[in-house]
């Protein structure tokens, strides 16, 4: 059996590959952007259309479209929620988030928040020269 060759690449193989790489990505995403507008186009005459025809749902050849309403929650008063959260003990209205940006000043504060703690990630990246 033949050993396969190793090819070696130095840096600047990796640099433009992984640039290429993005342009391509890049060109896709154009792509798939224009189809975003199509849709929401779309979608938007044809809810105009179900309204307008008093329907909630219609059957195509290929698929079946349905108007779908669903509730989303946001914070209106945030001192009368943390009022609430305060008097009922009901915590569980908050998420678990840290502002990555008031912890950072915090730190160059030389403070540093109990049960916090950061994670650096690494990642390659190019771009045009």
């Amino acid at each position: 059996m033949a050993k396969k060759k190793r090819v070696v690449r130095n840096v600047n193989w990796f640099v433009d590959a992984h640039y290429k790489l993005k342009m391509k990505r890049d060109a896709l995403l154009d792509k798939v952007n224009d189809v975003k507008a199509d849709i929401t186009k779309i979608e938007a005459e044809a809810l105009h259309k179900f309204g307008k025809e008093g329907i909630e749902g219609a059957k195509g050849r290929v698929a079946t479209g349905y108007v779908e309403e669903r509730d989303h929650v946001r914070v209106s008063d945030r001192r009368a929620l943390d009022a609430y959260v305060k008097r009922t003990g009901h915590m569980e209205l908050f998420q678990n988030r840290v502002s990555a940006e008031a912890y950072r000043e915090l730190l160059a504060q030389r403070k540093k928040p109990a049960g916090v703690e950061i994670y650096t990630s690494v990642n390659f990246r190019t771009r045009k020269r």
